[in-house]
């Protein structure tokens, strides 16, 4: 998509990025009891006035953005599928959802991305959304003359946004009662795991760094602003802070 507007919804803020054109646009602004905590729209002309008034003072002009949601509402899943051609994967994704998911497809928006291929086969990243969540605030943008072009969880945003890494790190991502840790190897994400302070998180971090071959050296990466939340759970790690703007501009 040509000159992408691209909008994260994330812990009470609206952050906005214009990755290209005569004008690169980095905002952010707060919604204002438009959404829950859950990233779920709940006051769709708070919301459109909110979008509206920052797009007016920032000269944004666009009729197709991509959204991205900072949800427990997405569910996602990691799944290996035999080697196929690319134009294959859309159709056995399909055909075999139910098998990837706990609950009603029908009534999920399911998206996949292909994270690379090995000698086992075609190693595959599933998203699943609520139709109704989707459908909310595709409704709201279209009161705005815009089309959401893509709309996606955060987890997976920041994989795209690390993708092609040459090294293993940890992305590591705090919610409310436990920390999202993604492990990467060779530039491709192995999964989500969940893990849970009152466990011990240091310990199961060092379980993850041995599983995956990872040095006790490795780089964790946390979502600003929560990098200090995550430093108490990994007491002398090397902590980075990836930062939202530089995630969402790399987000194509």
């Amino acid at each position: 998509m040509k000159n992408p507007i691209n909008i994260l919804v994330m812990n009470g803020d609206i952050y906005v990025s214009r990755v290209s054109g005569r004008r690169p646009v980095n905002s952010c602004v707060s919604h204002e009891g438009a959404l829950d905590g859950d990233g779920r729209l709940i006051d769709a002309a708070c919301f459109l006035k909110i979008v509206g008034d920052h797009f007016a003072r920032n000269g944004i002009v666009t009729k197709r953005v991509n959204l991205i949601v900072k949800t427990p509402e997405c569910v996602l899943r990691f799944i290996t599928l035999p080697p196929v051609a690319e134009k294959d994967i859309r159709g056995l994704v399909a055909h075999n959802l139910n098998e990837y998911f706990p609950m009603p497809v029908d009534r999920y928006a399911v998206s996949y991305r292909l994270l690379g291929k090995s000698g086992a086969g075609c190693d595959i990243m599933l998203a699943a959304l609520p139709e109704q969540f989707a459908e909310a605030y595709a409704e709201a943008f279209a009161r705005l003359k815009i089309v959401i072009y893509k709309l996606d969880d955060f987890r997976n945003a920041a994989a795209v946004a690390f993708d092609g890494w040459g090294k293993s790190a940890l992305l590591v991502m705090p919610q409310a009662d436990r920390i999202n840790v993604m492990p990467f190897t060779d530039g491709v994400p192995k999964g989500v795991r969940d893990i849970y302070p009152s466990g011990g998180a240091y310990g199961e971090i060092s379980a993850l760094q041995r599983m995956y071959g990872m040095s006790d050296e490795v780089k964790i990466f946390t979502a600003a602003p929560e990098w200090e939340q995550a430093a108490t759970y990994f007491p002398g790690s090397d902590i980075k802070t990836l930062d939202i703007f530089s995630m969402l501009g790399r987000y194509v």
